[in-house]
């Protein structure tokens, strides 16, 4: 008897070791798993590791005590079970809380610590309280068996412990590179329904557990049908953009590469909320295209200046180091113009090299050296091998292209690791370096000047992109900091690429943050709250735009108005909200104050192609064609592959009768947009003038073919139709025109007279 006892008891430790152990496990698992839930809306920083982290250890204390003061009133497997079911549901909804608070915009109007802490709390918290009460309970349920008090509780929290040491090496080794995200919610959701099963007697609630693993199951393998449609609306399953060419996830970042619209061959790269990078396939060396970013010209500016590409005799190729791979557009652009240099690149992710060659047409046996290690690590060990041997090359430049707003990994900011850079150049060498601040506060551009200025003889500012005023909330800024002293005025970089910030702006910036970065104060994400802070706000005021784009097209026009008036007080240097605003106003027929709202988002954003096109379509209506026609053809020059600018300028010479240069318009358009109707049917109008009506057919009806309630065409249709006698055909065009608008007075009119002429032709 005594035997059956102990047996039982033996038992029940090892169940209650096993229950605690699973527990620990899943929640350090959804600790890791939470800062690559949320990274892509709130970013990878000190912030949001520290709220994650808060956030659960705060849910485990009060599920503690919680679990504690429970276990005393109700008995223990029900309140298991229960305990159980309720965690599994709270982990199997956190993405599409996740998603929600990420895209509420009222959480954007907060505080970045404290947006992101209320973030990471409403997605988290009670799935780390629920889970965080089990080992109370079960240590009660362990002591109600008669097990030894002291050793029992010390057991069960040890086993606690030991799954919570089991689940962060999982998480962060194996389950989150090889698994993903949202496999791991549905992992957790299934282990947390088996165990609230095993505790769990009533029949009702095991069909309940059982129907929920089979929903798992369903949502976790369907690629088609309901229970996938169920899952992406949960956001347990992937959105499956048409766009979308790879998708990949890493131990550092989402990794997404999209197809740009209007540019075949163009690619965008997204590492979890940041557009990093954008290639052309066929050219992706190409820094002068429209979509290219300027901050890169500027160093292609730099880099011809200090190594001019056999401008001199004798003159060697630079050895370049890059830090920070993305794309590889600038190791590209180096390979192509000094097809001879040391060209090294330091990618921390192996994933985003992956995705460069597999959907960004990089070649890793180009010639372009890969390293994939922390930059900081690559420079330690550079420097240890020059120690190591006195034959160490120097680098010319050293390109630091690893920092953005909202992620900036604060060891390659030190006056430290400065010192490291400045041993590893040569005498003429220059440390160029990517910074994204705002005029407004300036305080993470000011620490890295001063910081450069303690290492660096000359320090020069550029800023990427013409001026666009001091309110924007995110400005790029390109760094030199140069060895030997330079002449800048020398360095040949256009207006529209960058501004050199002068001595006076220069000593104001710096006067924002007088401080020193070093390994052992570098407070990177304090110096840039204000920008992030800033930059949430913007998103808010987009999302208020869209909200009235959406009404808008449900005919709301007041509603739209008011929030579009919102839109513009959150962010009243919105180019964006401007333009959507002007839109409204001309749809309402407001054509003057359409026109001064789109020249403030042009004065606000100058390479805006948008918002010059839709100036001179408002422009055009107005019969102003010189001012329409300036405006439209700058719009191609910032957009090329714009099939509605295209459009837009053949319209401008069609009203002027020139129908050659309009011809050559619309077939731009279509080169651009094979699926663009209005193109189609604007080439059908000028072969009609010329009373060419079988080509202009040929085009009328393959504009219905591309947008079969394109009422227009229908009606031209009917037009030639009708001219070749065919009326009984024109009849059925023009009643499909009065359907599809039943206001189209020209139609209504044609169909009569098309009706009477069939009847007559009939008799």
């Amino acid at each position: 008897m005594d035997r059956k006892v102990k047996n039982r008891k033996k038992e029940s430790l090892l169940s209650a070791n096993a229950t605690v152990f699973t527990a620990s496990f899943c929640i350090m698992v959804l600790e890791l798993t939470a800062g690559r839930i949320i990274a892509p809306f709130l970013g990878v920083s000190l912030y949001t590791w520290t709220a994650v982290i808060g956030v659960v250890l705060t849910g485990i204390a009060l599920g503690n005590y919680t679990g504690g003061v429970l276990s005393d009133r109700f008995p223990a497997k029900k309140l298991l079970s229960l305990l159980f079911f309720c965690a599994a549901l709270t982990c199997f909804l956190a993405p599409a809380v996740n998603k929600a608070a990420g895209s509420w915009y009222r959480f954007m109007l907060l505080p970045v610590p404290f947006r992101i802490a209320l973030h990471v709390s409403v997605t988290f918290f009670f799935p780390s309280l629920l889970l965080g009460m089990v080992a109370p309970v079960v240590a009660k349920f362990a002591l109600d068996k008669g097990l030894p008090t002291g050793k029992t509780v010390g057991t069960i929290y040890a086993w606690s412990a030991t799954g919570s040491i089991f689940g962060v090496f999982s998480a962060g080794f194996f389950l989150i590179p090889n698994i993903g995200t949202l496999g791991i919610i549905l992992g957790l959701t299934a282990i947390l329904i088996v165990l609230a099963l095993l505790y769990g007697k009533k029949a009702w609630f095991s069909c309940a557990g059982a129907a929920g693993l089979a929903l798992l199951c369903l949502i976790g393998l369907a690629s088609r049908g309901w229970p996938y449609e169920l899952g992406r609306r949960l956001s347990l399953r992937q959105e499956e953009r048409e766009n979308l060419v790879y998708r990949d996830q890493s131990y550092y970042s989402h990794i997404q590469v999209y197809e740009m619209a209007g540019l075949p061959g163009g690619r965008k790269l997204r590492l979890n909320q940041m557009l990093h990078s954008v290639v052309d396939l066929d050219n992706p060396a190409d820094l002068d295209a429209y979509y290219q970013y300027p901050y890169l010209r500027i160093y292609a500016g730099l880099t011809h200046y200090l190594r001019p590409s056999g401008s001199r005799p004798g003159e060697r190729s630079p050895r370049a180091l890059t830090l920070g791979g993305g794309g590889y557009v600038f190791p590209r652009y180096i390979q192509k113009h000094w097809p001879g240099s040391l060209n090294e690149v330091v990618e921390i992710d192996p994933a985003v090299t992956r995705a460069a060659e597999k959907a960004l047409g990089f070649d890793r046996e180009s010639g372009i050296k890969v390293v994939h290690m922390d930059a900081r690590n690559y420079i330690n060990r550079l420097l240890a091998e020059k120690e190591q041997r006195g034959g160490f090359e120097p680098f010319d430049i050293i390109y630091g292209d690893a920092l953005s707003d909202l992620s900036v990994p604060y060891q390659l900011t030190t006056h430290e690791y400065n010192q490291k850079i400045k041993a590893l150049l040569a005498p003429e060498g220059a440390y160029i370096v990517t910074i994204i601040d705002s005029w407004e506060s300036g305080k993470f551009l000011a620490a890295m000047v001063n910081t450069l200025k303690k290492s660096f003889s000359q320090v020069e500012v550029f800023q990427s992109g013409r001026r666009a005023g001091g309110d924007a909330a995110r400005n790029v800024f390109v760094v030199a900091a140069f060895k030997e002293p330079v002449n800048v005025r020398d360095i040949e970089i256009a207006a529209d690429d960058g501004v050199l910030l002068e001595k006076k702006e220069l000593e104001r910036i710096l006067k924002k943050k007088e401080i020193i970065l070093t390994d052992t104060y570098a407070p990177t994400e304090a110096l840039l709250e204000p920008v992030v802070h800033r930059f949430a706000q913007q998103a808010a005021a987009v999302r208020l735009a869209g909200f009235a784009d959406r009404l808008m097209k449900e005919e709301k026009f007041f509603r739209a108005s008011d929030y579009y008036q919102k839109a513009l007080e959150l962010d009243p240097v919105s180019a964006n909200a401007y333009n959507n605003f002007a839109n409204f106003l001309a749809r309402q027929g407001y054509f003057d104050r359409a026109i001064k709202n789109y020249r403030k988002a042009i004065r606000i954003s100058p390479f805006f192609a948008e918002a010059y096109l839709n100036l001179g379509i408002i422009q055009t209506r107005q019969g102003d064609f010189s001012k329409a026609a300036e405006n439209i053809n700058q719009a191609i020059r910032l957009n090329p592959a714009s099939a509605e600018a295209w459009y837009s300028l053949g319209n401008i010479y069609m009203a002027n009768h020139i129908a050659s240069e309009a011809e050559a318009c619309y077939q731009k358009a279509i080169e651009n947009d094979p699926e663009f109707a209005p193109a189609y049917n604007s080439l059908g109008n000028v072969f009609f003038l010329r009373d060419r009506l079988n080509i202009a057919l040929k085009y009328y009806r393959q504009a219905v073919e591309k947008e079969s309630g394109f009422a227009q065409a229908h009606n031209n249709i009917g037009t030639v139709l009708a001219r070749r006698g065919n009326f009984e055909e024109a009849v059925y065009h023009f009643r499909r025109a009065v359907e599809i608008n039943p206001a189209y007075r020209e139609a209504g009119e044609n169909l009569a007279a098309a009706s009477r002429d069939a009847g007559k032709k009939r008799e």
